[in-house]
């Protein structure tokens, strides 16, 4: 027999596969199913040395911002940190810094 399910969105990682039947029990896998993290578009694809512009990352993979506003996540343009104003599964909105 199969059984087929829709994953919910998830960050990228690896996460453990379980299964429960209602008054029958749990059963473990040694198993892991793995989430990729994905780029697909950048936008806008360039910006002045000056920074501060709000660069949005879409794909898929990405993590949601804590609820005390922490993200999970490091984004760098050219090396710089960025700022990340917004964040879910699959769209990051962040600041790059200044390069200058």
């Amino acid at each position: 027999r199969n059984i087929n399910c829709t994953l919910a969105p998830l960050a990228a990682g690896n996460y453990p596969i379980t299964l429960a039947i209602l008054g029958r029990g749990e059963a473990f896998s040694q198993a892991s199913f793995t989430y990729s993290l994905v780029i697909s578009a950048i936008s806008p694809d360039s910006i002045g040395f000056g920074g501060g512009l709000l660069v949005t990352i879409s794909g898929f993979g990405f993590s949601d911002l804590s609820p005390d506003g922490v993200d999970a996540m490091d984004v760098t343009v050219c090396g710089a940190p960025c700022e990340t104003v917004s964040s879910n599964y699959s769209q990051v909105t962040s600041t790059p810094a200044s390069a200058v």
